[in-house]
């Protein structure tokens, strides 16, 4: 088989995988209801650090397990050396093999240059991957992240999949409580049973294609274009977001900012019964306007 048949999933950890909660912040969750604790999946390190794992988390990657032409990556903002340890308490949990992951990538992969290959730059460009894994490029490789700075760059841009974080303990660095109810609605999370049906779609769609299709594509298309998203049958997790019109796949409710905003949730058609202006908070003030984001609020009636 071609080698370029394969499938490259790279998944970003803290948030997406799972979530580290360092000694100085367990004792939040050691108060929290027990009830509420035995919903979610936990392991602890050598240290005594705990680490809350993502639902379904095992579903998914047992299927990775099951699929030799699925690779999979870490790589995440941390030091690789957090990378490599967080690698081996999955691997055990998991009870994944010893060499199931690819690579194991920390904040030192993405500004260190390497031969024939110059960094851009930007955050976790999969360029560098392509570089050390010739038989993976745009063609077969998509990035699993919760921050969209990490992808939104041209490079990853149709190769990524931005998914809602995973935060049982808040999304800040200073751990809290966020409540029964969230905490509730967190192990609930079907992202990955979600993650897992396109992974099955995007490897079905690389393996169908003929050799002559890859020659041609493999450098120019890429996984998540308009076309094969269309063709895979995964329209409606390819999305909108402002301020600078990008089109993303995602997954569950990303966390959203200033310049990062959903498109058919803030900007869409106006909602019968409502009764609010419909504008974004910094693009529009009373008595200024933006020149280049400017635009029209009418009343909804």
């Amino acid at each position: 088989m071609d080698q370029r048949k394969q499938l490259c999933v790279v998944f970003d950890i803290d948030e997406t995988l799972i979530q580290f909660v360092s000694n100085t912040y367990k004792p939040i969750w050691d108060n929290l209801n027990d009830e509420i604790k035995s919903k979610f999946s936990t392991t602890t390190d050598s240290k005594g650090h705990l680490i809350i794992l993502r639902p379904h988390i095992r579903d998914l990657f047992n299927y990775f397990k099951s699929k030799p032409e699925i690779k999979v990556g870490l790589w995440t903002y941390s030091e690789r050396e957090y990378s490599k340890h967080i690698s081996e308490i999955l691997s055990n949990v998991l009870e994944l093999p010893p060499d199931f992951f690819m690579f194991t990538w920390g904040a030192e992969d993405m500004d260190e240059e390497l031969d024939g290959y110059e960094s851009t730059g930007n955050a976790k460009d999969l360029t560098r991957i392509y570089h050390m894994f010739p038989n993976f490029n745009t063609f077969n490789t998509f990035i699993v992240d919760d921050l969209y700075k990490n992808i939104k760059h041209d490079t990853n841009i149709n190769n990524s999949i931005i998914i809602e974080p995973f935060a049982p303990l808040g999304t800040s660095k200073v751990r809290v409580d966020i409540g029964a109810e969230k905490q509730t609605k967190l192990s609930q999370d079907l992202a990955f049973v979600e993650l897992k049906q396109i992974c099955e779609k995007s490897l079905a769609d690389i393996l169908g294609c003929d050799l002559d299709d890859i020659d041609e594509a493999f450098k120019t298309e890429s996984l998540f274009s308009a076309k094969r998203v269309k063709r895979m049958g995964l329209d409606n997790y390819r999305k909108t977001y402002a301020i600078q019109f990008i089109h993303m796949m995602t997954i569950g409710a990303p966390m959203q900012k200033n310049d990062f905003i959903l498109v058919n949730q803030n900007y869409g058609h106006h909602v019968k019964g409502g009764t609010k202006r419909r504008r974004r908070k910094n693009l529009y003030v009373k008595g200024k306007h933006s020149r280049k984001h400017s635009r029209k609020y009418k009343k909804i009636k």
